[in-house]
C-alpha cells in the first residue's frame, strides 16, 4: 500500500481529496495544527504545524510516505494575495520537500494557481503562455514552482505541479462568488457582483480532487493546469445560479448594463495535457456543478436543522 502525506486535508480542496485518496488504496496519513472532534478513521491525522521547522520534520521521520499531496497554504479571504504570510508557506513548503526527499519520498504533487500566468489571456497553455505572476501569493506559489522543478531534476523525485483555476462546491467559503450568490438567492436577496465581466475558468472542487489524485496515480511530470477548458463571466455563473434556484429576477438588472473591461483579469486553462497524460476530464459542466453544490448546501442545511 502506498504510504502517502497530504497537507491541507481540512481545507476546501484537500476534504474533497482525501475520501478519494482512501478509495484509491493509498495509505493517507494527514498533519493538521487542530484536529477537532472525530475525523475519517481510515486515515491517520498527525498534530504538527508545518510553518514549524522541527515539528514537521519529526512527523516525516515518522510516517516516511512515498508520495505527498501538498495543498495547504494562507487562503484568507481577501487578505492571501498580499499576506507575509505567503513568505512563510514558501519557505516550509521547501522545507517539507526536502524532509521528504531526505526520508525516502518518490513523487511530489503540488497545488499551484492560475494567476502564476499573465493577466488578461484568453487561455492559458503550460507551455507557450508567459508567465508574469503579479501578487505576492501568486509570485510565492511560482517562485515554489521553479524551486521544486529544479530540485526534482537534480534528485530524480518525480514532481507534478498543478494549476488550479477557479474551484466552487459544498463547504467553499461563504464569501466566494458561487456560496455568496446561492445564500443570498435563498434568502430572497438580490445578488450582485463588482466584476460582472470577468471571465473565469470555474471548476467543481470535485473535479479538482479527482485531478490532484489522478496526478499522484501516474508518472506524470511538469505543470498541469487543473480547468476546465471553458470560461464564464461571473454574470453568467450569478445568472446560472438563479436559473437553477428559478428566481432570475433576484439578479440585479443593471449587471449587465456595466461596461466591459478589456483590462480585466480572465484565466481560462487548457486542459489537455491533464486529459492525455493522466486520462481525466470534469465531470461536471457550470450548471451541473451548481446544482450540486445547491443541493448539498440544503442537504447540509436540512441536517442541521
Amino acid at each position: 500500500m502506498t504510504r502517502l502525506l497530504i497537507t491541507g486535508a481540512t481545507g476546501f480542496i484537500g476534504k474533497a481529496c482525501v475520501p478519494l485518496l482512501i478509495e484509491a488504496g493509498y495509505e493517507v496519513h494527514a498533519v493538521s495544527r487542530h484536529i477537532v472532534g472525530e475525523k475519517e478513521s481510515a486515515m491517520q491525522w498527525h498534530r504538527g504545524d508545518l510553518l514549524s521547522a522541527a515539528g514537521i520534520e519529526g512527523i516525516i521521520q515518522q510516517v516516511r510516505p512515498s508520495h505527498c499531496l501538498h495543498l495547504a497554504w494562507t487562503t484568507e479571504p481577501g487578505v492571501f494575495w498580499t499576506s507575509p504570510e505567503n513568505l512563510d508557506w514558501l519557505r516550509a513548503s521547501v522545507r517539507l520537500a526536502q524532509a521528504i526527499l531526505d526520508n525516502g519520498g518518490e513523487r511530489l504533487v503540488v497545488a499551484g494557481s492560475c494567476t502564476e500566468y499573465m493577466q488578461g489571456h484568453p487561455e492559458c497553455d503550460e507551455d507557450s503562455l508567459e508567465l508574469t505572476p503579479h501578487t505576492l501569493y501568486s509570485r510565492c506559489k511560482h517562485s515554489l514552482h521553479l524551486v521544486l522543478d529544479s530540485w526534482a531534476q537534480q534528485t530524480g523525485c518525480q514532481f507534478a505541479w498543478g494549476r488550479v483555476f477557479y474551484p466552487y462546491g459544498p463547504e467553499q467559503e461563504s464569501s466566494r462568488i458561487v456560496p455568496s450568490t446561492i445564500a443570498a438567492l435563498l434568502n430572497q436577496q438580490q445578488a450582485t457582483c463588482r466584476t460582472p465581466h470577468q471571465v473565469n475558468d470555474f471548476i467543481h472542487v470535485q473535479d479538482v480532487a479527482e485531478a490532484f489524485v489522478r496526478l499522484l496515480d501516474s508518472e506524470a511530470q511538469g505543470c498541469f493546469n487543473i480547468s476546465t477548458g471553458t470560461g464564464h463571466s461571473v454574470l453568467e455563473t450569478l445568472e446560472t445560479v438563479a436559473s437553477v434556484l428559478e428566481c432570475p429576477e433576484l439578479i440585479d438588472p443593471n449587471l449587465g448594463l456595466v461596461d466591459s473591461d478589456s483590462l480585466l483579469p480572465q484565466w481560462v486553462g487548457d486542459p489537455a495535457r491533464l486529459r492525455d497524460e493522466c486520462d481525466w476530464r470534469p465531470r461536471f459542466d457550470l450548471r451541473q456543478g451548481i446544482e450540486h453544490t445547491i443541493n448539498a448546501i440544503r442537504t447540509s442545511e436540512a441536517v442541521t436543522a
